[in-house]
């Protein structure tokens, strides 16, 4: 559904009024609080929100990138350590107690 310029412009000043007055519990907030005290649909508000700069200059930008994955066949085929301490054999590696 299209909205007329008149309730474009109507949503705008809706939507602007909440979420720039200080005292509204929705000022400079994310779409679910600007959500509930306004009217409009979900998609409607947050494609406003798209619009003000205030909001999607200080959004963070989510970084989402594809992960490799482990194959591994067997029983402890892969170990992972965040801390591994070798003092029994570090004569044997130079002296090096702890990865």
């Amino acid at each position: 559904m299209v909205m007329s310029s008149t309730a474009l412009g109507d949503m705008d000043k809706t939507l602007g009024r909440i979420y720039y007055d200080t005292t509204s519990s929705a000022c400079f907030a994310s779409a679910g609080p600007v959500l509930e005290k306004s009217k409009y649909k979900h998609r409607d508000t947050r494609n406003w929100l798209l619009t003000q700069d205030a909001y999607t200059l200080h959004t963070p930008k989510r970084k989402r990138f594809p992960r490799n994955k482990y194959i591994v066949n067997n029983v402890d085929d892969l170990w992972q350590a965040d801390l591994a301490v070798f003092n029994n054999i570090s004569q044997y590696n130079d002296g090096v107690k702890y990865l």
